[in-house]
């Protein structure tokens, strides 16, 4: 009866649960529209030696056949088909406080308090989801394990028809129904979350996360889940805040984001961590510099003068640079594309950009020297 929304009271909960467990336990039973579990096929675990690093209580997938509209509905389940919904959980909730006619310590009455009251956890929930219905649960990611499936299981079948009956043809209908079901069911859960909750989230919205410079500078965390690929995109919602965080590679240090939409950063551009909230598909492009070989910069043996800004029609950049050598002006825009690029030999460089045909928007100008990068 402890009220979620109190810091210390989730905090207990953090300490003896593993949250991203539990919502996974949740996701992926909803996910494949699962028909015989919380009250059936319910597993979960701790670690009992004191040294070890699993001591919160955790889930495990336990006799997942009732699945994707096949077998008996034991649970309760509102509906079976492609379009079930993420918040059906609440009416599966109330059938089983009629089979156990006692919800103390029911593993659905957890989530959902947890989901009602804690607004740490919605954040955590909703996140979580998104993350998983842009790996585990993306069409391509679903079709593909499936058919991998198949072609394992499907030279084993003559034997298998042999000894226990069934047809070829039957099987194959089978396995088409199955996988109509998964094409279809991926298509609908993006939309699902925001019909169940709704103003929390909305969207989803597309994003493409990349890094600058290309190639190595660093990875990005976005909500639950590291990226060292890139440019990577994925499907997340908008409302809420959606967590990120920058990781530097060896010879770089983290400078800033940047957003091509314009979504809100808090709390600022140039923070490690932070969130973004989503009104718009976006490319965020977390930003690094080189450190290596880079000269000492100070202000008596630099001058960077970038003006007027914003621009309307030309750029005026004025430069001072701390040696002789070859330096690179580039100017890119803030999805990463090179819009302009100059090459200029000497400590002084000037030069003029045109500005007139460029998008309004954000665009990132740096200094590259032949040992790194310097702005």
């Amino acid at each position: 009866n402890n009220d979620m929304s109190i810091p210390a009271n989730y905090a207990q909960v953090e300490a003896a649960f593993n949250r991203k467990s539990l919502i996974d336990y949740m996701t992926t039973n909803l996910m494949v529209v699962a028909s015989d579990w919380l009250n059936y096929n319910t597993g979960w675990w701790r670690g009992t030696d004191p040294n070890g690093t699993h001591k919160k209580w955790a889930y495990v997938l336990w006799d997942l056949d009732a699945t994707f509209d096949y077998y008996i509905n034991y649970s309760g389940v509102p509906n079976t088909d492609p379009d079930a919904l993420p918040c059906d959980i609440e009416e599966i909730a109330e059938f089983m406080d009629g089979w156990f006619n006692n919800p103390i310590g029911m593993h659905e009455v957890i989530f959902l308090k947890l989901l009602d009251e804690s607004p740490t956890f919605q954040q955590l929930y909703y996140s979580r989801y998104a993350d998983h219905m842009n790996t585990a649960f993306s069409c391509e990611n679903m079709t593909t394990t499936f058919d991998s499936m198949v072609a394992t299981i499907q030279p084993e079948m003559p034997r298998h028809i042999q000894r226990w009956g069934g047809t070829m043809s039957e099987w194959e209908g089978n396995i088409e129904e199955m996988r109509d079901f998964i094409e279809a069911r991926c298509q609908n859960v993006a939309d699902a979350l925001v019909d169940c909750y709704q103003p929390e989230v909305s969207g989803p919205y597309n994003i493409t996360l990349q890094v600058m410079p290309a190639g190595g500078a660093g990875r990005v965390k976005f909500n639950t889940l590291w990226h060292e690929d890139f440019p990577w995109s994925g499907d997340y919602y908008g409302t809420m805040e959606n967590l990120i965080k920058a990781d530097a590679n060896a010879d770089f240090v983290f400078s800033h984001w940047l957003s091509s939409s314009g979504n809100i950063i808090f709390p600022n551009i140039d923070s490690i961590e932070g969130n973004i909230v989503l009104a718009l598909d976006d490319t965020l492009t977390a930003v690094f510099l080189s450190t290596v070989g880079v000269e000492e910069l100070t202000e008596e043996n630099t001058r960077f003068d970038a003006y007027p800004v914003p621009a309307n029609d030309q750029l005026e950049v004025n430069l001072v640079l701390p040696a002789d050598g070859t330096y690179t002006l580039n100017l890119h825009s803030a999805d990463g594309r090179l819009i302009y690029t100059e090459v200029s030999s000497g400590r002084n460089f000037r030069t003029s950009i045109s500005t007139a045909n460029l998008a309004n928007g954000v665009y990132n100008l740096s200094i590259d020297s032949d040992s790194g990068r310097l702005y």
